[in-house]
């Protein structure tokens, strides 16, 4: 750990941790237009500039450093910064009314946080085009270029679908001499761009470039002028698809006159910290049907008649709680299989250390084994990838398919093909080379039958070597 002083607080953060995310960890605000956090800074905003010993840094790309002393909110910065937001707002279209994003627009927030009351710049504006992707809809005409959707595709998702393209826009060149340098730098990287989908194969559909978009430049295409923000309700609950869990919260309104019925509009994450896969954003119809009280009446009577109840592997801890309740004033049993095969697993590897998401993040390897990550648990492949571009980790991922959805990811990965039901050989292969002795080892030790090819193997026993 090493100690920083900002505005006159010390604070302790993590050697090799940006400034940025030293200061949010310690509660203190810089803001930011165009960074996400996990993924690599593109400095496209330049709105997190702060003072460092003096000189201006950027703090999403500037690595704490001890004792170093930080100043995030002079005048001189706070004027930089109101210059930023008021070439943001040249020819930005007044369609705040309606427009899906308002109410929760950043662009609206910066702007009266910097306190831009007038516009000294102008310049003339050129028509862009519209565009789509899946679900997406996007209007270059609201873009400000901070190129969060692109950032997210490749660091949090993998696919790379997304780019800044050049754009034959004016140019605020005359500008050039009478504004700051940073202003100017923002500005122009604004007048000379749009976003591009380039993916050579149609998007799978997460929707986290739309999510992360902090104006209305992408917005959804079922949602699009429907409702207004500030009409919508939330209702923060689990997603249930897959066995991440991840946090999401449901955007709520009436739809008849007497608003006795709730009707589910869209689904929102933390998109700073928890992106979210297609299943999770989208697949809620399920979840917003009209009351069905027959259906219910039904299922208590048939609670209080039955001897066991099946669950599935879906559901949340907190209906698992309410199902247990329900087991102990009725006494009916609880069967669930995917649950019962992880126990049996479990006591065989459990010795063996799991890691959560935030783990596989920050390693330097990651072998998978038997599983489709890609649509088993997506969360899972955003963390991988993750790792792959922000760590330089390798992977090596085992599956008697080849995955190509983890394949593709960088050039560091290695798809092993296997026999159907390989692999306990293969958990048995990965702990000797490990040098793992252990009680699961001993269950496991099978290693006559060949499984994999002689390259796949080589592959595997390179990457042992690197640990």
């Amino acid at each position: 750990m090493i100690t920083m002083n900002i505005n006159g607080k010390t604070i302790e953060c993590q050697e090799g941790q940006s400034v940025l995310e030293a200061a949010r960890s310690a509660g203190i605000y810089i803001p930011t237009i165009c960074y996400l956090s996990g993924c690599s800074p593109t400095v496209a905003c330049k709105m997190c500039m702060v003072e460092m010993d003096g000189k201006r840094v950027y703090s999403c790309n500037t690595k704490a450093k001890n004792n170093a002393t930080i100043l995030t909110n002079t005048p001189t910065l706070m004027d930089e910064r109101k210059s930023i937001m008021q070439t943001y707002d040249v020819n930005h279209p007044l369609e705040c009314g309606v427009c899906d994003k308002s109410g929760e627009c950043e662009l609206q927030d910066m702007t009266h946080l910097t306190g831009v009351e007038h516009q000294p710049y102008a310049v003339a504006d050129d028509f862009k085009a519209l565009d789509s992707w899946a679900k997406a809809l996007y209007d270059p005409n609201l873009c400000i270029m901070c190129e969060r959707c692109v950032t997210t595709c490749k660091d949090n998702v993998g696919e790379n679908n997304l780019k800044a393209t050049k754009a034959d826009l004016h140019a605020p060149d005359k500008f050039k001499d009478s504004m700051s340098k940073d202003a100017f730098s923002v500005w122009s990287r604004k007048q000379k761009g749009i976003i591009s989908f380039v993916g050579s194969v149609p998007c799978y559909d997460c929707g986290e470039c739309i999510a992360v978009c902090p104006v209305g430049a992408l917005s959804y295409k079922d949602f699009a002028y429907t409702a207004n923000a500030w009409e919508l309700k939330k209702i923060h609950s689990t997603c249930s698809h897959c066995s991440a869990g991840c946090l999401i919260s449901y955007d709520v309104r009436h739809f008849d006159t007497l608003g006795e019925e709730s009707k589910i509009f869209r689904v929102l994450n933390d998109f700073y910290h928890n992106p979210i896969c297609g299943a999770g954003r989208f697949a809620f119809d399920v979840s917003s049907s009209p009351k069905g009280s027959t259906n219910l009446k039904e299922a208590q009577n048939a609670l209080k008649e039955c001897e066991a109840v099946r669950i599935g592997g879906d559901i949340t801890n907190e209906e698992a709680f309410l199902i247990e309740r329900l087991r102990k004033e009725l006494n009916f049993k609880i069967y669930n299989q995917e649950a019962y095969r992880f126990q049996q697993f479990l006591k065989v590897l459990g010795e063996v250390k799991r890691p959560n998401i935030e783990e596989i993040k920050t390693s330097h390897l990651v072998i998978t084994i038997g599983s489709s990550i890609k649509t088993e648990n997506p969360l899972v492949r955003y963390a991988i990838n993750n790792a792959l571009k922000l760590n330089k980790a390798s992977l090596i991922a085992m599956h008697p398919i080849k995955d190509n959805a983890l394949a593709n990811l960088c050039r560091s990965s290695f798809c092993i093909t296997h026999e159907v039901g390989a692999e306990e050989i293969l958990l048995g292969m990965l702990l000797k080379m490990l040098n793992i002795e252990s009680a699961a080892l001993k269950s496991l030790e099978d290693s006559k039958q060949s499984v994999v090819d002689e390259a796949a193997l080589k592959a595997l026993e390179e990457e042992r070597k690197k640990l």
